[in-house]
């Protein structure tokens, strides 16, 4: 238990500077001129605040992932100093990437297994 609790930790640590970083390097390639990494880093955990949502049963599980995507939108946007749509571009940027990597290994890993069928 202790050694799952270890893991999950690191993972989800690991996760939050992956993110944070990919959207501070979206950040810099939409010209945005942002502050520091560790600013960025702020905004994502700023915005890591809405899945206390979790703990309500139900409509949270609907919502919190919404809200946050919507809390670190505000936060890089605040924080960075830079405007809407830029801020907006480069938190969606890493969850589009993210979410098309997941879906391209899907469907190699099927085209793979296609192949080796025939």
């Amino acid at each position: 238990m202790v050694i799952y609790l270890g893991m999950a930790l690191a993972f989800t640590m690991g996760s939050v500077f992956l993110v944070s970083g990919i959207e501070h390097l979206a950040l810099r390639m939409l010209g945005a001129e942002p502050k520091s990494f560790t600013v960025t880093v702020r905004a994502y955990a700023l915005g890591m605040s809405a899945y206390l949502l979790g703990v309500i049963p139900f409509c949270s599980f609907y919502v919190f992932p919404v809200w946050a995507i919507v809390l670190r939108i505000i936060a890089v946007m605040h924080l960075h100093k830079t405007t809407a749509g830029k801020a907006s571009a480069a938190v969606l940027l890493p969850v589009l990437v993210l979410c098309g990597g997941f879906i391209g290994l899907y469907v190699a890993v099927i085209a793979l297994a296609m192949s080796i069928g025939h």
